[in-house]
């Protein structure tokens, strides 16, 4: 009679998936970071193309006081932003940082992703900044 315990969890033979073909290659979190980073910095000379001739040189020192006095100019940047990176989105399936460095959006077989969710991903994202 042989001995097994009925209470041992079963056997089960766990191997790394092996790769599709044609399956995209995911990039590596520093080049997500490197694409965030650049989107950031487009972000950030956008506000201060827009808000600096609105409201004056001493508009980044105030910004951090009274953020509701730039609602208005906040709003402008954030819609003129979003249009370029949607424009790009809609093209390429890519933000400026992506083809900057050649990473883009794609779904897990490798085609396009819906522009709807990528706008919503770019918007959620963009938000998440500014707050």
């Amino acid at each position: 009679m042989s001995e097994t315990n009925r209470f041992a969890p079963p056997n089960a033979n766990v191997a790394e998936p092996s790769p599709m073909d044609g399956a995209p290659v995911l990039a590596s979190r520093w080049a997500r970071l490197g694409a965030a980073i650049i989107d950031g910095i487009i972000a950030a000379l956008f506000a201060c193309a827009i808000l600096i001739p609105m409201y004056g040189a001493n508009t980044l020192i105030m910004l951090g006081r009274t953020p509701l006095h730039f609602a208005g100019g906040l709003a402008l940047d954030y819609l003129l932003y979003m249009g370029l990176q949607s424009w790009c989105l809609y093209n390429s399936s890519q933000t400026i940082g992506k083809i900057a460095l050649g990473l883009r959006i794609v779904r897990p077989d490798n085609s396009h992703a819906e522009f709807g969710r990528l706008l919503a991903r770019l918007a959620i994202m963009t938000l998440n900044g500014v707050i």
